[in-house]
């Protein structure tokens, strides 16, 4: 996993503005300061989790894993996606030279493709991938 310091960023700000949601409707209930801080967090988190993989798009972030190749089984440790390549680009494993295609978007799995392809699963700025078959499309006869 690699976090850069906007990834960073970025996910100080979504916990920060959860526990900020969180602590107005704790302070009109009434509640303990245990179980206040217990709900902020969980607030923080849920903020985090639905906000996450939208503001990582917006900015052009990569997920902070990457997927393991599918030739090798190898996970790599470090990449970088140029903002041209986004919202598909094709990384190529540095232990077997496998290319391999990230769709991080919708747009990008609806495009045919002969390379092995993965798209991220909810949410989607952690980096857990799932397998996408893309058939190349045919011409009609």
């Amino acid at each position: 996993m690699l976090i850069t310091v906007m990834h960073l960023l970025v996910v100080i700000l979504l916990l920060t503005a959860g526990l900020l949601c969180g602590l107005p409707p704790t302070q009109s209930a009434g509640l303990g300061e245990g179980v206040s801080l217990v709900v902020c967090m969980m607030f923080a988190i849920l903020v985090l989790a639905l906000l996450g993989w939208p503001v990582f798009k917006l900015l052009s972030l990569r997920p902070l894993i990457l997927p393991t190749c599918p030739a090798c089984g190898e996970r790599h440790i470090n990449y970088h996606i140029p903002r041209d390549a986004w919202p598909d680009p094709v990384i190529v494993c540095v232990f077997c030279s496998k290319p391999l295609r990230l769709a991080l978007s919708r747009g990008a799995v609806s495009k045919p493709s002969e390379l092995p392809t993965v798209t991220p699963c909810w949410p989607g700025f952690l980096g857990i991938w799932k397998r996408v078959e893309i058939q190349q499309a045919t011409p009609p006869q």
